[in-house]
């Protein structure tokens, strides 16, 4: 009779482990890569934000933040850079925030989205699920109908560190 069961036992675990995969459909749809943009821009050196924070400079800080960029609409005000988490092994998250628009300010609360992963870039969430605008297939920006920064203020914080 056990060996029966060892035997019955064996089919189970062989149906299960075929069936299994085919139980767990991945939900997120399949992108093709995109092309990696080519040229020599200069994007500039990485802003560190910390050392503003620590001098009392906020203000001169904040200013360095805005992000001026022509490809991105000027109606949308954006702030970015580097927060320091730990000097010593000079660890930095790199984060992007967008203001709620102007006319829901007041009482628009903080999101604070940290892409799922481990180690997933929370610009994926940015560009391809809420954020104020998305990319195409040739690397250009285009607002997004609907944005959760319409009445949201959204940080965008890419994590862990390194």
């Amino acid at each position: 009779m056990r060996p029966a069961i060892g035997g019955l036992l064996g089919v189970v675990l062989l149906l299960a482990g075929g069936v299994s995969g085919r139980l767990f459909i991945n939900p997120y749809p399949r992108y093709r890569a995109l092309p990696q943009a080519v040229g020599n821009a200069d994007v500039g050196a990485p802003l560190f934000l910390t050392p503003f924070i620590k001098n009392g400079t906020v203000d001169a800080g904040r200013q360095a933040a805005k992000v001026n960029h022509g490809a991105i609409p000027a109606d949308i005000p954006s702030y970015s850079g580097y927060l320091t988490v730990d000097e010593q092994y000079n660890s930095n998250l790199f984060f992007w925030y967008f203001p709620a628009k102007a006319d829901a300010q007041a009482d628009a609360p903080v999101v604070l989205w940290l892409q799922g992963g481990p180690g997933a870039s929370s610009m994926y969430g940015l560009f391809t699920e809420n954020g104020p605008f998305s990319v195409d297939a040739k690397m250009k920006i285009h607002p997004r109908k609907y944005s959760w920064h319409l009445n949201h203020h959204l940080i965008y914080i890419d994590n862990p560190v390194g």
